[in-house]
C-alpha cells in the first residue's frame, strides 16, 4: 500500500507550508491550498484531505460539500480550533456526504501530530512471511533463496 497523497486546505500559509514540510521529510507528497475551489485530486492516488473548518472563502460545512462532490475523495482528516460539538457536527456531515473521516486534530496542532494520525492510519500493513523484490533480489545473488521456506 503507498501513501495517499495529502492535502492540506489551511489559509495560513505558514502553518500550510510548514505542514508540508514535515510530511514531505516522512515520505508523505503534500499539497498546501489556501482554498478549496484550488483542491487539486489526483484520481489514479489515493488522497486524503486535511481540512481546516475555518476558511475565508466558505465555511468548513460548505467545504466538505464541495469536497465531497469530487470525484477521487473519500477520506477526510477535519483540524478546528472550534468546539467540539462543531467538530462533531462538522464529522457527521462529512459521512452523510460519503467520506470517510479518518480522524479530528484539535488546532492549534503540531505536524508531529498529524504525522502520527497519518501513520496510525496509512501505514503499510507488513506481513513478516511475503518478502519484497529488493529481499529477492538479494537472496538471488547469494544463492540463498532455495534454502529458505
Amino acid at each position: 500500500m503507498s501513501l495517499p497523497l495529502v492535502h492540506l486546505l489551511e489559509d495560513d500559509e505558514e502553518s500550510g507550508t510548514l505542514l508540508a514540510q514535515s510530511l514531505a521529510q516522512r515520505g508523505y507528497e503534500a499539497l498546501w491550498t489556501p482554498r478549496v475551489r484550488d483542491l487539486a485530486i489526483d484520481p489514479e492516488r489515493s488522497n486524503v484531505i486535511v481540512l481546516d473548518l475555518a476558511m475565508p472563502e466558505i465555511d468548513g460545512f460548505g467545504a466538505i460539500d464541495l469536497i465531497a462532490r469530487q470525484k477521487g475523495v473519500s477520506r477526510l482528516i477535519i483540524a478546528s480550533g472550534q468546539q467540539p460539538r462543531i467538530i462533531n457536527a462538522a464529522v457527521l456531515t462529512a459521512q452523510t456526504a460519503g467520506l470517510t473521516v479518518v480522524g479530528t486534530l484539535q488546532k492549534p496542532y503540531t505536524a508531529r501530530s498529524l504525522v502520527e494520525l497519518l501513520e496510525t492510519r496509512f501505514s503499510p500493513f507488513e506481513d513478516s512471511q511475503r518478502h519484497g523484490e529488493e529481499w529477492v533480489r538479494k537472496r538471488l545473488a547469494e544463492g540463498s533463496l532455495a534454502d529458505r521456506t
